[in-house]
Parts: structure tokens; sequence; C-alpha cells
């Protein structure tokens, strides 16, 4: 599964990560778009999206992007 499929069974938009997280929109939106990798993050930004969407950090590496 990859994360814009995640999202969208749960109704999360872009800009409710953002606030959940913490993490900028603008990166949200380029991990969604496949222009950034959640594998090349820094580990911080990973385990904020990781309590964000209340998953493990091993479940955010494991979202690909669909191209």
């Amino acid at each position: 599964m990859d994360l814009r499929t995640y999202l969208d069974q749960r109704n999360i938009s872009e800009s409710t990560l953002s606030a959940m997280s913490g993490v900028s929109s603008r990166t949200i939106n380029e991990l969604l778009k496949g222009n950034r990798e959640i594998g090349s993050e820094d580990a911080n930004t990973v385990f904020k999206l990781s309590q964000a969407l209340n998953c493990t950090m091993e479940d955010m590496m494991n979202f690909s992007v669909n191209y």
C-alpha cells in the first residue's frame, strides 16, 4: 500500500497530516507525489509521521509510491 492510499482510506488530507505531525505540507506533498522517498527522510520526520498515523516507523518505511 502506498501513503496516498493509506491517507485516503482514513480520510486524512495532506494539510491534516501536516498539522497532526508537524511535518511541513511541502514535504508531505513531495512524498505523496513521489518526488521524495520516505526512506531518504531523516528518522525524526519518519517518527513524526508514524506517530501521527498511529503506526510504526517500519510501517512508514514500507509505504511505496505508485508511479
